[in-house]
């Protein structure tokens, strides 16, 4: 299928499932937002023992500053009004394998547009337990930025200061589903190059996660898969598999064959 014809298919997908008045341009937004939002809700997720894991609170609080008129039809309608956005809260900690209440609820409040973000994003999300007061977000610790260098393999860019609160990590700079429509772009892309290394190393292999106390954690994108996902710390491997591992400086990133060094 050509370029033209996948971002054909892409255009088409997203304005069926938008809210009308909600553009192409718009949607890709929206799916960016949703995702971070998944992300840091999964990263929540608490082991208990070895092998036990839990989602220890019963409410959500998504507040939202949409950026247009658009984007905000389409939140109310399809997050809210149709609850897509619970339903995709409650599949993520179903594949997480983990405890949660199954009367858990997600309230989501649509502020003001401000035209300031909260840690270079437009939403906050706040936990909470029966009885409790809310558990928001606390103020980053200043911590010594961390940089991720490839050991072994071709990527671009070979070298990333980690600043976001997504960074994507596997084959590709722009990843497609089998029906064109697109999946992710990774902010450090392993190229389609035979080395006996970059080939094994998958399309959605792994992202790194900024916590709520600054620090980084590898969250592996794919845990079903047998391609194995690893810190290497102190010469030990830590697998990586159901719930992010926070980095260090030292650390080494095993993506397949691909390492990645953390300075």
């Amino acid at each position: 299928m050509s370029l033209e014809k996948i971002w054909s298919s892409v255009r088409q997908s997203l304005q069926s499932h938008a809210a009308p008045g909600v553009t192409s341009a718009d949607a890709p937004e929206l799916a960016e937002i949703r995702h971070d939002i998944l992300e840091e809700i999964r990263g929540n997720v608490q082991e208990l023992s070895a092998g036990r894991y839990v989602f220890p609170f019963n409410r959500i609080v998504v507040a939202i500053r949409p950026r247009t008129p658009a984007e905000q039809a389409a939140i109310q309608k399809v997050w809210l009004d149709d609850g897509e956005l619970q339903a995709e809260i409650r599949s993520v900690l179903s594949r997480a394998d983990c405890q949660y209440d199954k009367n858990l609820t997600v309230q989501v409040d649509l502020r003001e547009a401000t035209g300031e973000q909260d840690n270079g994003r437009n939403f906050t999300l706040s936990f909470e337990c029966a009885g409790s007061q809310a558990v928001a977000a606390s103020p980053v610790e200043a911590r010594s930025p961390l940089t991720l260098s490839v050991l072994s393999g071709a990527a671009d860019p070979a070298s990333l200061v980690l600043s976001a609160a997504i960074t994507n990590l596997g084959r590709l700079r722009e990843v497609f589903d089998s029906d064109g429509q697109f999946v992710r772009s990774n902010d450090m892309a392993f190229s389609e190059v035979e080395n006996g290394i970059n080939e094994t190393v998958g399309r959605t292999h792994a992202h790194i996660i900024r916590r709520e106390d600054g620090r980084f954690a590898l969250a592996n994108s794919r845990r079903h898969d047998k391609t194995p996902v690893a810190i290497i710390r102190n010469g030990h491997s830590i697998p990586v598999i159901l719930i992010p591992e926070p980095l260090q400086a030292g650390d080494v990133i095993l993506l397949g064959r691909a390492r990645i060094a953390v300075g």
